[in-house]
């Protein structure tokens, strides 16, 4: 997981000038049909703190036209940008979030909203 505060810009981007970390977030949002008036929002942070940070997402419906920017296509892109491809013979070792509000739904007591004990919530 990573948490960032981006500042925002002391000029307004176009989206070519985003780093990639900001223009894969910004195809996330496009995707959930978000106002453009929201949109047009990223372009005013500054994400150059987003250097070697890669941003790898799914999202429900098809997206033929840009298979390498979802779930494990996605994750395998990243991982080409970033350069961590392994060797032959080599493995590597990811650690990843996943938030599924129906499975989460169903993992937590939901008087208490708290974890059954078989639930490890350490990372």
């Amino acid at each position: 997981m990573y948490i960032q505060d981006f500042p925002r810009s002391s000029r307004q981007q176009s989206v070519e000038e985003l780093p990639q970390f900001a223009k894969d977030l910004l195809f996330f949002m496009k995707g959930q049909n978000l106002p453009s008036h929201i949109l047009a929002k990223v372009c005013e942070y500054n994400f150059e703190k987003s250097a070697g940070v890669e941003f790898v997402h799914s999202m429900s419906g098809e997206y033929f036209d840009e298979l390498e920017r979802h779930a494990k296509n996605g994750l395998a892109t990243a991982v080409k940008r970033l350069k961590l491809e392994p060797t032959q013979g080599q493995t590597l070792q990811l650690c990843y979030v996943v938030t599924n509000p129906i499975l989460m739904g169903s993992l937590f007591d939901r008087h208490q909203r708290r974890p059954p004990s078989w639930v490890t919530t350490d990372m």
